[in-house]
């Protein structure tokens, strides 16, 4: 079998064939990698072979040397580094850089993406010498071919993109040493018009093929913006690159108009700065084009404005924190957004009535991306956009024109997140009977679909409760008639809306009065407790919709219906009571009907159906509380425990790896591990009659370390249960279902294959296990201990770049996380008079504190963080000193101990500082 013919089975639909081709080249690969990059790279450059056979070898060579997942990526770059010899590598390499010249542009395009990814591993080492020089040479002499050019300007992009995508340090600085070479090539695309047929002047750049440079020019250089950072910040040099993107963005072809605002785009998001010198041009593109003809254009200069409200927003976030703390050197807003309003709003709002009828879900066309931007635009310059939005709402909203009257509905819904309250409210309260009539009687379905969804964002905010409440009988009856609405997206819409009612009303745990009036004793009144059966009824019909699967219609009904669960107060329980069992015999129903074919879409349906049942019961169980949820437990652990069963199977050979049972697991398996746990709280030590059989699912869940997010609700579910129970965690069956599971806690938290983002909720959860457990923690004591040092270690030794805010996070998670544990331990061993047993574990915890304390860089990178620490520290020293008086001497002594208190004492939180002064007085006492 020849290579095209292998190169075209792996892309057959038949499996049969596809396998058989997938086999054959993963035998070639592993035989003989050098011979399999030669000879694909030469299909690559055949002419002689079909377009799409040359396409098809690059996308496998591509895959060869090229992964996601960074340590596959790692060690596939090793591969190419030392697993493939210099003459082979030159052939490769040569061969990619001919095909550039190819007057096929898939194959072009195909070689460029394969060189990008050779580059991104040579460039840094200095292994391809001449690459950057031919490319850049190429991009600009006169006499290389249009197509080359391109070819080479492509390249020029996909490498800068690959050092973005890779956030490789070597060749991002690579890129940055090389940025006047990268600028001087993309800018010469940018302006390219061809030679005129006299071959000496410059032609009028309507060729197709010198369009194609320009767009690939101006493509390169949206990728290359972040490694010309310091040619950026040069006025000459910046003015010759902005002249180059204003140039581009008034190219008569829309293709480069789309990719200069791109680029512009970037330049706003990144440079924002530097944007008085050009604002003038961009406004004047930006209108132009928002105006136009051009659909494609328009949406980027509408993204142009959203993202300098995006730049504007968060500078007076940083203006305003700054302010808290006395710093005055912070960046301003030049508040483009403000000045702009007057010419910018009426283009968005002409822009808003050019909806599609019948638009299909999560479309995107001008008329959302103008909403999206106003709303980006009222946060920017939230005194000043009633002003704009008001009148056009009210010239429109009860036009002839469906159009008019939608666009007029959804710009007041777009708006709701920006002006200051006292502008807001009285605007709202005058829109809201007007809002519930369209939604009643309008015959437009897109108008009923806006109006929807504009309640919805009113109800979100407590500030609009007055509104709702004038008018809330014929509110919950517009809301109650309209989620019968025979399109799918208005009755999502209402389900979201009657959900953030809820909210709005939540009892907070208060009894209400029926007529909705204040309680006698002051508590809040719900307000809903005449209308939540009737809502709760409809929402379970609207579960059962045929067209429930049509924009998350039964997601948002179920959502709705948890919603008022723990809105209703007290007095209004009996219609929660009434809504479980039907919601259990829906579940049984699932449970036992045959099911369907897996990865069908029946079966995912049945899955989040499912799921969401769990995630009602959970919060139903959660409201009822032990006395009325008791009659229903029996059933529900027994639905719970059928939908986990069929998942544990046995771990002989698998990742646990010592015959402990693991999980195979989707979203329904976290729902009912979840519902597990509500049951437990509700129940508190009557639960312990469920427990022999609960844990043998929890131990499976955490195990099951690939799917992470289960195990992690396992670890919360561990917490929940051992807090209800108490004792009876570990004194049932004579303590086997404790040791499983703290055994299987502390091969989670040791495992390399578990995310790490888990790994501080299963330290938390040994303060759980011990605070609830009291001195009959002792067995765990010495094996929790010693695993929760080797944690402090890890997170003191851990040194996360400044900006790297996930690894900054999860140190401060891991750190207080083991602070959180060892004040359980305390705690609960000092309930039973035990707590000597810490004193041989004093030692490391005092070095531990030391070392967060003095840790420079929490403290630059994070204040807020290293000052939580600091309270942390102070909490766990301070317990273990309240619960062992004997151990203050080995404490008093440390200075940084006493620096530590003094940090925390200045604080400006409340709550910190008496933190603060209660360690003091327990540490340092006399």
């Amino acid at each position: 079998m020849d290579v095209a013919t292998v190169l075209e089975g792996a892309q057959s639909p038949d499996a049969a064939t596809r396998h058989q081709a997938e086999a054959l080249l993963d035998e070639a690969e592993k035989n003989n990698f050098p011979l399999f990059l030669t000879t694909l790279s030469g299909q690559l450059a055949s002419e002689a072979s079909p377009h799409h056979v040359r396409q098809l070898a690059g996308l496998v060579i591509k895959g060869r040397l090229d992964a996601k997942d960074p340590t596959e990526r790692a060690k596939k770059a090793e591969r190419w580094v030392i697993g493939v010899d210099d003459d082979s590598k030159k052939v490769v390499r040569d061969t990619l850089m001919a095909t550039l010249s190819s007057p096929v542009q898939a194959a072009r395009r195909a070689s460029a993406q394969v060189i990008s990814k050779i580059a991104a591993v040579d460039l840094p080492m200095l292994t391809w010498p001449g690459l950057f020089d031919t490319l850049m040479s190429s991009s600009t002499a006169n006499e290389t071919p249009n197509n080359l050019k391109t070819a080479c300007l492509e390249t020029i992009g996909f490498i800068c993109e690959e050092a973005s995508a890779r956030e490789a340090a070597t060749l991002s600085s690579f890129l940055s040493e090389h940025s006047g070479q990268i600028l001087t090539a993309v800018v010469f695309g940018m302006k390219y018009k061809g030679i005129a047929a006299d071959g000496t002047s410059a032609g009028d750049g309507t060729d197709p093929q010198t369009r194609e440079v320009r767009l690939a020019g101006t493509v390169a250089l949206n990728n290359a913006l972040e490694f010309v950072r310091v040619n950026f910040e040069m006025v000459q040099h910046r003015k010759v690159i902005m002249g180059a993107m204003i140039e581009a963005a008034r190219d008569p072809d829309p293709t480069i108009r789309v990719a200069a605002f791109e680029c512009l785009v970037r330049v706003a998001e990144d440079f924002y700065d530097t944007l008085p010198e050009s604002i003038n041009d961009l406004f004047a593109l930006a209108m132009s084009e928002i105006s136009g003809n051009d659909d494609p254009v328009a949406l980027q200069a509408i993204e142009l404005w959203a993202t300098i409200a995006e730049e504007e927003i968060a500078l007076e976030d940083e203006a305003a924190a700054a302010i808290d703390v006395g710093d005055t050197g912070v960046r301003r807003s030049h508040a483009f957004v403000s000045h702009a309003l007057p010419h910018l709003c009426p283009m968005l709002f002409k822009c808003l009535t050019k909806q599609e009828e019948d638009l299909e879900e999560n479309a995107w066309n001008r008329a959302t991306a103008a909403g999206s931007c106003l709303e980006l635009l009222a946060q920017a310059a939230p005194a000043s956009i009633l002003d704009f939005v008001v009148p056009f709402v009210r010239d429109n909203v009860a036009g002839a024109d469906w159009r008019a009257r939608e666009a007029a509905v959804l710009a007041f819904g777009s708006v709701l997140d920006g002006p200051p309250p006292i502008q807001l409210t009285p605007v709202v309260a005058a829109a809201m009977p007007v809002l519930v009539r369209t939604l009643m009687e309008d015959v437009n379905v897109a108008v009923r679909d806006t109006t929807a969804w504009t309640i919805g964002r009113v109800l979100r905010d407590a500030d609009h409760k007055p509104a709702a409440e004038a008018i809330l009988p014929d509110l919950v009856n517009a809301l109650w008639r309209t989620l019968k609405d025979e399109s799918a997206p208005v009755a999502a819409h209402v389900c979201y809306a009657i959900h953030n009612l809820a909210d709005t009303f939540s009892a907070d745990g208060a009894d209400e009065e029926d007529d909705s009036s204040a309680n006698t004793n002051g508590s809040r009144a719900t307000g809903l407790a005449g209308y939540a059966e009737g809502l709760l009824r409809e929402l379970l019909s609207t579960t059962e919709r045929s067209d429930g699967g049509e924009a998350h219609l039964r997601v948002s009904a179920y959502e709705a219906m948890s919603a008022i669960f723990r809105a209703v107060g007290d007095r209004s329980l009996e219609c929660v009571t009434q809504a479980v069992p039907l919601l259990l015999d829906r579940l049984e129903r699932s449970i036992t009907m045959e099911p369907p074919p897996a990865g069908t879409e029946a079966a995912s349906e049945l899955m989040e159906t499912q799921g969401l049942l769990c995630g009602a019961l959970t919060t139903a169980t959660q409201r009822l509380r032990s006395i009325g949820v008791s009659p229903f437990t029996d059933r529900m652990l027994q639905c719970y425990m059928k939908l986990l069963e069929g998942t544990v199977t046995s771990a002989a050979g698998a990742q646990a790896g010592n015959g402990v049972a693991s999980v195979n697991s989707n979203a329904v398996h976290e729902e009912a591990l979840l519902a597990i746990g509500a049951v437990a709280d509700a129940l508190g030590t009557n639960f312990t009659r469920y427990f022999y059989p609960v844990h043998h699912v929890l131990v499976a869940a955490l195990h099951n370390w690939t799917h992470y997010q289960l195990c992690a609700v396992a670890v919360g579910a561990v917490g929940d249960i051992c807090r209800a129970i108490g004792k009876d965690f570990v004194t049932a069956h004579e303590g086997q279902c404790a040791q499983d599971i703290v055994r299987s806690l502390l091969e989670a938290v040791q495992s390399q294959l578990l995310d790490k983002s888990v790994k501080p909720a299963i330290l938390s959860a040994f303060g759980d296990v011990a605070m609830a457990v009291k001195g009959d923690f002792e067995p765990f004591l010495g094996h929790v201990m010693n695993m929760m040092k080797q944690a402090a270690q890890s997170s003191v030794t851990l040194t996360p770049d400044d900006d790297d805010y996930d690894m900054l996070d999860w140190v401060l998670a891991l750190r207080e996380s083991v602070f959180e544990a060892y004040t359980g331990v305390i705690h609960g061993l000092k309930d039973e008079g035990k707590q000597a047993l810490l004193e041989p574990h004093v030692e490391w915890l005092l070095i531990f504190c030391e070392t967060v304390h003095k840790d420079e860089t929490m403290e630059a990178a994070s204040p807020s963080a290293a000052e939580a620490l600091g309270k942390a520290t102070l909490g766990v020293l301070g317990d273990l000193v309240e619960a062992a008086p004997g151990l203050r001497p080995q404490l008093v002594n440390h200075k940084w101990l006493r620096q530590c208190v003094e940090n925390v004492e200045r604080s400006s939180d409340a709550r910190t500082r008496d933190t603060a002064k209660w360690a003091r007085e327990v540490i340092f006492a006399s």
